[in-house]
C-alpha cells in the first residue's frame, strides 16, 4: 500500500472518530439540558426558597428557605422601618416538603412566565417566587396578576391552582400565614 493510500485512511480514520465524538458530547449535552415543562422534584428541600407576596395596604409576608429551616415573616400594613413584624420558623419534615412538591407541581410552577402583570392596575397586591432546584431556578412575580397551572395569565382573580400553591406554603410554615 502506498503512503498516500496510508495517508488517506489515517485521516478518514480521524475523521470518523473525531465525528463519533462530536455526536457523543452532542448527545451528552442534549440529554443534560432541563425540560422546563417537567415536574419539579418530587421530594426535599430545594437549595433555595423565597416568596414574597402583599401590598401597601395590606400586610405583606415573606417566606425564605435558609439552610433546613423555613423563615415566614409579616408586616402590618402600611408597615414602617421599626414597625411590628411577626415571624414563624419550622424545620419541616420530609412528608412536608413532599406535600409542598406535590401541590407546587399541580400548581404548574415550572411553567410560570417570569412576568405577570395587570398593567391597567396600580393598586393592589403583587408577589414573587424565586425556587432553585432539580437542576433548574424558577423565577415569577405577579402584579395583580396570577399564573394558573398552564402558565396563562389571570387577572385580579388568583386562579384555584395558585391558591393552592399558597396553602401548602401555609402547610410548610404550619400555619394559615399567606
Amino acid at each position: 500500500m502506498s503512503n498516500d493510500s496510508n495517508t488517506r485512511r489515517n485521516f478518514m480514520s480521524n475523521l470518523i472518530s473525531r465525528g463519533r465524538a462530536g455526536l457523543l458530547a452532542t448527545l451528552v449535552l442534549a440529554a443534560s439540558c432541563v425540560d422546563i415543562t417537567a415536574p419539579l422534584q418530587r421530594e426535599g428541600r430545594p437549595i433555595a426558597l423565597e416568596f414574597s407576596i402583599g401590598g401597601f395596604f395590606a400586610a405583606s409576608r415573606q417566606l425564605e428557605l435558609r439552610g433546613d429551616t423555613v423563615v415566614a415573616r409579616r408586616h402590618q400594613a402600611g408597615w414602617q422601618p421599626g414597625g411590628q413584624v411577626d415571624s414563624v420558623r419550622v424545620v419541616p419534615s420530609a412528608d412536608a416538603w413532599r406535600v409542598f412538591w406535590d401541590a407546587a407541581n399541580e400548581a404548574g410552577v415550572q411553567k410560570w412566565r417570569p412576568e405577570y402583570n395587570a398593567e391597567q392596575v396600580l393598586d393592589g397586591e403583587g408577589w414573587s417566587i424565586r425556587v432553585v432546584g432539580s437542576g433548574r431556578e424558577i423565577n415569577s412575580w405577579g402584579s395583580n396578576a396570577y399564573p394558573d397551572r398552564n402558565g396563562r395569565e389571570h387577572e385580579l382573580d388568583r386562579p384555584d391552582e395558585f391558591q393552592r400553591f399558597i396553602n401548602a406554603l401555609n402547610a410548610l410554615v404550619g400555619v394559615n400565614w399567606f
